[in-house]
C-alpha cells in the first residue's frame, strides 16, 4: 500500500508539472487494504486507506457484471470476485465513501464513467 501511496504523489506531481488536473488510478490503497484483510486477516491497513479514499474527487466503482476472466495476479474465480466485490461496497457504504456503480458491457461503462468524471469535473470547478 505504501508503494502504491507513494506512486499517486508522484502522479500528482507529475500532472501538476504538465497542468493537469486529473490524475487516474485503476485501483486504490482501499483495495489493496481490503485485500490485505481477506487474505491475511489483517484490517490495520484499513483507516489510512479509507482516510485516503475520502480523499478522491471521484471513485467509480465497476460492478461485477462482467463473465469473469482469469487476469493470473489476483481474483480466483468468480465467487471470490463477488465476495470480495461484496466486502468492498459494505466497507465503502459502511464508513460513508461516496462511489459511483459503472456497470454495463464496454460501452455502457466508458459511458458511465465518463458522465460520471463531467458531473464530478462539473461540480469542482463551479
Amino acid at each position: 500500500m505504501r508503494a502504491q501511496l507513494e506512486r499517486e504523489v508522484r502522479g500528482h506531481q507529475e500532472a501538476a508539472r504538465a497542468d493537469l488536473r486529473w490524475l487516474i488510478s485503476d485501483s486504490t490503497p482501499l483495495v489493496t487494504a481490503l485485500y490485505s484483510v481477506e487474505l491475511f486477516d489483517d484490517a490495520s491497513l484499513l483507516p489510512e486507506a479509507l482516510a485516503h479514499q475520502r480523499g478522491y474527487d471521484l471513485t467509480l466503482l465497476l460492478e461485477a457484471d462482467l463473465p469473469w476472466v482469469a487476469d493470473g495476479i489476483q481474483r480466483d474465480g468468480p465467487a471470490v470476485r463477488a465476495g470480495f466485490h461484496a466486502r468492498l461496497v459494505a466497507t465503502l457504504h459502511a464508513h460513508r465513501v461516496a462511489y459511483v456503480p459503472v456497470g454495463g458491457d464496454e460501452g455502457e461503462r466508458l459511458a458511465g464513467a465518463l458522465a460520471a468524471a463531467r458531473q464530478a469535473y462539473n461540480l469542482r470547478t463551479r
